[in-house]
């Protein structure tokens, strides 16, 4: 609590807690929450990095199980949650989404129940690992352009592709990773908070976060809004 606010301070105008809040309001929009009863947050930044707004937290979804004796709950998520919020002028026209490749039954049913298309891209590796959907097949093409989708495979390898999950929506975009990794933590309980080891790798986690947002470029207003306002006679 003492050492993790200074590290983050680091990078930008960071708020740290041990245990916050989850923004599940401006989450849900997204279509990509798991459904569930109640979580739990440990870890929970909020703050600026290159003029967008960033909480990433580590989350745990449960859901309520119910046996004849007794009440339990399930994890159906545990993992980081990053909500990158990009100001209004930066407003998406439609709401996209990366899900990890399903078979045809999982595609069919994410469908119906996002309401949202099937987004062909132009990339058969790409297709291979996301499935991507969408309100607006024009934007889809733009926000996923052959260099943006070579960044999606890249964390696809850096982050464990197969448990992450993307949504571009409103003016916002959330990513989930699902992980069993405890982050943020020094790597033994009697470790001392001030090892130089421990606070350097606590740092690289925080860093390899925000890194997300260079690697989407998403700070970049004025070249997404270009993407969104380029004639289609252009592409």
């Amino acid at each position: 609590e003492e050492m993790l606010p200074r590290i983050a301070k680091l990078f930008g105008d960071f708020t740290y807690k041990l245990k916050g809040d989850l923004p599940i309001e401006r989450m849900t929009p997204s279509k990509i929450v798991p459904g569930h009863d109640r979580y739990r947050t440990e870890d929970c930044f909020y703050g600026e990095y290159k003029g967008v707004g960033i909480d990433f937290i580590e989350v745990r979804f449960q859901q309520k199980r119910r046996s004849k004796n007794r009440t339990y709950y399930v994890d159906v998520f545990k993992g980081l949650s990053i909500l990158i919020d990009m100001k209004e002028r930066n407003k998406f026209l439609g709401h996209t989404i990366l899900d990890r490749n399903k078979s045809k039954l999982g595609e069919w049913f994410k469908q119906k129940s996002s309401k949202l298309k099937r987004a062909r891209m132009v990339d058969p590796e790409f297709e291979k690992l996301f499935d991507a959907y969408t309100s607006d097949q024009v934007e889809a093409r733009y926000l996923l352009d052959p260099v943006m989708i070579e960044r999606f495979k890249s964390m696809y390898t850096e982050y464990e592709g197969k448990a992450m999950t993307v949504a571009y929506y409103d003016n916002k975009v959330l990513i989930l990773i699902k992980s069993d990794y405890n982050h943020f933590e020094p790597a033994d309980i009697h470790t001392p908070a001030t090892d130089p080891a421990s606070l350097l790798h606590m740092k690289h986690e925080i860093g390899e976060v925000l890194s997300i947002v260079d690697k989407l470029e998403l700070y970049d207003a004025d070249k997404l809004h270009a993407k969104q306002t380029k004639p289609l006679s252009q592409e």
